[in-house]
């Protein structure tokens, strides 16, 4: 990504840097902010959560080469995550270029992250973007109805009540016998 664009996203939400505490060698980066800023990004501009302002955008994590297989990612990922969920946001949402971040899809999913959709002509205009979120909290639950749960309908009646018709009738036999055939 461009520093243009880099420096706008910082500037919208969440910068985290990571260092190296002796050397002060710049490890990896993490960048995003609130979904609403992203809307001329493919994915944030037809996210069904973008204007709730409950969804973080997590533009860009990098790590330096020399740091890969560290942690580093991880560390950053983690923080990114629950900056945002103290931040009151319920989901974190990005995009991962399928074929070269695969480690990023990864970890991704060993946060909770999981596939939205897959874009196709993204970056170069060949690449796929995979759209992910990772919710950070537990899903709300419906609200409650009037009156008693009838918990057993979906066992008792899978399809649903029978039609009005069938209440005068009834059904005869049973399931339609198996022939088997011998063989000799």
């Amino acid at each position: 990504d461009s520093e243009e664009y880099l420096r706008k996203a910082t500037a919208a939400g969440l910068g985290l840097v990571a260092r190296d505490s002796e050397t002060h060698e710049l490890l990896g980066f993490a960048i995003g902010g609130p979904l609403e800023l992203f809307g001329h990004v493919t994915g944030p501009d037809r996210d069904p959560w973008r204007g709730t302002g409950e969804s973080f955008y997590a533009a860009d994590l990098a790590v330096a080469e020399a740091a890969r297989g560290r942690g580093v990612g991880r560390s950053l990922k983690r923080a990114q995550l629950e900056w945002a969920q103290r931040h009151g946001y319920r989901f974190v949402t990005g995009r991962n270029k399928v074929g070269a971040t695969d480690e990023m899809g990864a970890l991704n999913r060993a946060m909770g992250a999981y596939t939205v959709t897959v874009f196709e002509q993204q970056y170069d205009g060949r690449s796929q973007a995979e759209y992910y979120r990772v919710p950070l909290t537990p899903p709300r639950l419906p609200a409650q109805v009037e009156g008693p749960s009838d918990l057993a309908s979906g066992i008792q009646s899978p399809f649903g009540p029978a039609p009005a018709f069938m209440a005068s009738r009834e059904l005869v036999g049973g399931p339609a016998p198996r022939r088997v055939e011998a063989a000799d």
